[in-house]
Order: C-alpha cells, then structure tokens, then sequence
C-alpha cells in the first residue's frame, strides 16, 4: 500500500462527524482518527487517487454533502501532471485528492505543516530511519522516504499545525 507514514494520526472535535467526512473522502486505513477536545489544525493532508476524473468525483461528492470548498479541481503549479482539488474537513483542516505522475494509485501522497521553527521542524525527523531531507529552503523543508514514495513538508507560518502525530511523532 502507498503511504507516507504506517499512520498519521489526527485529532477530532466530533469524532462521529469526522469519521462520515473521511469515510466520504475515502481516507486510507493509514488515517487514524481520534476524538479530543483540542483538534488537529492547520494542516494539509493529501490523499492518491487514480486519475484526474477521480479528483473530479472525490470533490463533487464531498461539495454535495456540504462540505466547503477549499479549491475546485484542477491543474496545480507543483508539476506539468499535478492536478488536484480540495476541501475542508470538520475541523478546518485541508484535505486534497490529487493525482500526478509520481502519485501511487491510493493512500496518502503528502502533508504539508506550519511550523514557527523549520529548524525545529528538521531536528524533529533527524534520527527518523528511512527519512531523509529532500528539499530545503527558507520557504519549505521536504521529507521524503528511502522508496521515494510520498512526501512531507513544513513552511514557515503562525499559527503552527498541532495535533498530528506522524508515525510516532507528535507534532
């Protein structure tokens, strides 16, 4: 199976109303939901889907059952293949569908971060077996994986993403 992590965890206000909302965006079983009083926020969670018509029917199915728009489908600046659409869960949190070339065909294909701190950021994955540093910049700082499979990133941003737990680390 494609996944960035074995799991990620995410915290939910309404653990009942986040479950339909992931169940509806087809979340990989690599999702792992919990309910808290203090939710997940700020962040961007990618899901792999087979091709650029599965964008379209993942974000017309969520938009019809009323959850908002956070970007109708279509083709990204990311690469010449990026085509992705997204959408807010319960909590405010992104969630997109997006296929491109290097996407797998399910699972979970990026996370994007707040973070105050991109060193801190760095630090946190440094003795992660199996991650690695793929980009940095003053504008971001990308993990990736020894397959090459998946990605994450933080930027630099105020209020910072809390509450995720990425494998075993909490962010």
């Amino acid at each position: 199976m494609y996944v960035v992590f074995d799991n990620v965890t995410m915290r939910a206000r309404d653990l009942e109303a986040s479950r339909r909302f992931y169940a509806l965006a087809a979340a990989p079983a690599a999702l792992v939901l919990e309910a808290a009083d203090e939710p997940t926020q700020r962040l961007h969670i990618a899901f792999a889907v087979p091709g650029r018509a599965a964008v379209d029917a993942w974000w017309r199915a969520l938009v019809d059952a009323g959850y908002t728009s956070d970007g109708e489908p279509g083709p990204r600046q990311y690469n010449e293949t990026y085509y992705g659409a997204f959408v807010l869960d319960p909590d405010g949190n992104s969630v997109e569908a997006v296929h491109h070339a290097g996407s797998g065909p399910s699972g979970i294909d990026h996370l994007w971060l707040r973070t105050s701190d991109l060193s801190a950021a760095r630090a946190l994955f440094a003795d992660v077996r199996g991650v690695a540093v793929r980009r940095e910049t003053p504008e971001r700082l990308t993990f990736g994986f020894d397959d090459r499979v998946g990605s994450f990133s933080f930027v630099p941003g105020e209020p910072a993403t809390r509450n995720v737990r990425l494998g075993a680390v909490w962010v």
